[in-house]
């Protein structure tokens, strides 16, 4: 994949949201940035289209007038090198006036944007989880070997009740702010990659009429409708699906043992990254006790044959072919992002979600031991 293209899928993830229509209008955007950065590529969901502009900077000032359905989140990265890959995200923000503007912080790198109430009140939010991202940077991370992935383990072990606490504090923001913009596109994210879609639903309720009822509004509803279906504790509904011989796989022959319904791609990286611990795991397990039946969302038939055989991946596999399009396996469920796995008990019934990671097997033998009790 080019730099090109991994750029456009940066932004597209990010500031592709929501709806919520309050007057089209043009914003401007000027300032100092810092001296470092040449050249900006802003991205943002302009009137009729995504927006992606590139904008040199002279001395470190920037101009730059966009038009858009305010508020819209605009993010910035900085491409002045050519050569970087991954280039930094130097702000994402909301703009809900015609004015924004931009000086550089002290440390040189990040930019301060005063771009309206939405952008004001969500960095309340986003002070309290840059404190808890502090702690992993200067607390945990020196702790640590993270060549390591033992230690990383370890590391994420120790900042996972900070980092649990991040979804919590999303949620007060969303209560105390439920007319605001900020509030529907942290929601959209949530949406995702929901763990308890039902709590999410709640979340939903309370936002304003007006974020309801926009376009993106109904689309987060819908979406978590879908996703409410691999809650823990829900018994997953009939999916049969063929095999790379056409041969239809119904996901229920498989009651009686312990599922891991996985949700994977030729064409996902972390998902082919995962692979190995999957199947030291699948080795490891009692065959009359535990099963993958993996759900690929690829769209080229021959491209998911030769991943499963690249990979020596022994388990079921079937697939619809069709992707994440409408209709889909994956919009069923409300999958636009993988990997993402469920773990079904011996009567379909969901008890574990995303497991990963090389402590796999012991974590899905710590489940079954749970439910057998």
């Amino acid at each position: 994949m080019n730099v090109q293209k991994k750029i456009m899928l940066l932004l597209m993830a990010v500031v592709m949201c929501c709806s919520t229509v309050v007057a089209q209008k043009a914003f401007l955007m000027e300032g100092t940035v810092p001296i470092s950065i040449r050249q900006v590529l802003i991205g943002y969901d302009g009137l009729q289209r995504q927006v992606y502009d590139t904008v040199a900077t002279v001395g470190g000032k920037i101009y730059y007038q966009g038009a858009a359905e305010l508020p819209v989140k605009v993010m910035v990265l900085d491409i002045s090198d050519p050569n970087n890959d991954f280039p930094d995200v130097i702000s994402t923000f909301y703009v809900d006036q015609e004015k924004v503007m931009v000086s550089p912080k002290s440390d040189g790198v990040g930019i301060y944007v005063y771009a309206g109430a939405t952008q004001a009140e969500f960095e309340t939010l986003q002070e309290k989880i840059d404190s808890i991202k502090h702690i992993w940077q200067t607390t945990i991370m020196p702790k640590y070997d993270l060549e390591d992935r033992a230690q990383v383990n370890v590391a994420l072990d120790e900042f996972a009740p900070h980092r649990e606490q991040i979804p919590g504090l999303e949620n007060a923001f969303i209560a105390a702010h439920p007319r605001s913009y900020a509030s529907l596109d942290i929601l959209s994210r949530q949406s995702h990659l929901s763990d308890d879609a039902q709590s999410l639903l709640r979340v939903w309720e309370g936002l304003d009429d007006r974020l309801k009822h926009s376009k993106e509004g109904e689309e987060v509803y819908r979406r978590l409708l879908a996703r409410r279906k691999l809650d823990r504790g829900v018994k997953m509904d009939s999916v049969a699906l063929k095999s790379v011989s056409d041969k239809e796989i119904d996901l229920k022959t498989l009651r009686g043992k312990y599922v891991l319904v996985d949700f994977w791609a030729s064409w996902c990286g972390p998902c082919r990254g995962e692979n190995p611990n999957l199947i030291a795991a699948y080795e490891e397990l009692p065959r009359d006790k535990f099963e993958i039946y993996a759900i690929s969302l690829d769209t080229n038939k021959e491209e998911w044959k030769n991943a499963i055989k690249e990979d020596g991946l022994p388990w079921i596999h079937v697939s619809d072919l069709v992707g994440m399009k409408k209709g889909g396996i994956a919009f069923r469920y409300g999958i636009n992002a993988i990997p993402q796995n469920v773990l079904l008990d011996p009567n379909g019934i969901i008890v574990g979600k995303d497991l990963r990671g090389e402590r796999i097997a012991e974590t899905i033998r710590e489940i079954m031991a749970k439910v057998e009790k």
